[in-house]
């Protein structure tokens, strides 16, 4: 056997005693280390923007509901409306246990569930004062109904994209022993000129942070 071939094959099985190691070992979940709740953050008014109360976001199929309940600890779904009259509906779900197989149920899944269909679909970077929060935009459509939308996850304290990027970030707090939490921050308004309504999305993020501190804005957009 040849030595590359060799350090190679040594190296496989340390990390594997490593990884093996560290699955017997008890999980610290992340979520015994940070104060989040969704409620309290989020106020009712900030800015020019005040909470709409009884305006439903989305409607949500029981099915559906009972899927959300075992993913997310804590949901918050409200509609916001400024001096303008511009709406905007935000939903921010949590949940403590992220861990393989409890992934989260992103709008390419809930829309459709309901009955729209996503036209439109893009990656993207939100830049709120010092922070570049990478985004996925959407535009959904129902009947007359069409609904440009903007979400973000976080995997921990990490904003991330889905699919591989989020299962680095799982493997990453696996071999410190952690389970981490996770967040899924969603805005969208009503109407057909997606690019005007990502503005006014923007500008509703912008102020939102503005007004709970860095401190807030980091648990719900990440350390980043």
């Amino acid at each position: 056997m040849n030595k590359p071939l060799l350090n190679y094959l040594i190296a496989a099985v340390m990390l594997a005693s490593a990884l093996a190691a560290i699955a017997m070992k008890p999980a610290t979940m992340l979520s015994q280390s940070r104060a989040v709740n969704i409620q309290n953050i989020i106020p009712s008014e900030f800015g020019t923007w005040r909470e709409l109360p009884g305006q439903s976001v989305i409607e949500i199929s029981p099915e559906a509901q009972a899927g959300l309940d075992r993913i997310y600890n804590q949901l918050v779904s409200r509609t916001y409306v400024n001096a303008q009259g511009q709406r905007v509906m935000l939903s921010v779900a949590y949940g403590e246990d992220q861990r393989d197989g409890m992934g989260m149920h992103r709008p390419e899944a809930c829309y459709p569930a309901q009955g729209f269909t996503i036209s439109s679909r893009k990656e993207g970077v939100l830049a709120i004062g010092p922070k570049n929060i990478r985004v996925t935009r959407l535009v959904a459509q129902i009947n007359e109904r069409i609904e440009p939308v903007t979400y973000w996850t976080l995997l921990g304290e990490k904003n991330t994209l889905g699919g591989r990027d989020s299962k680095y970030e799982q493997i990453k707090y696996g071999l410190r022993g952690i389970i981490p939490d996770g967040l899924i921050f969603r805005v969208s308004t009503i109407g057909n000129e997606s690019n005007a309504e990502y503005d006014i999305q923007a500008q509703f993020v912008e102020q939102l942070f503005d007004y709970i501190g860095p401190k807030s804005t980091s648990l719900l957009a990440g350390g980043v």
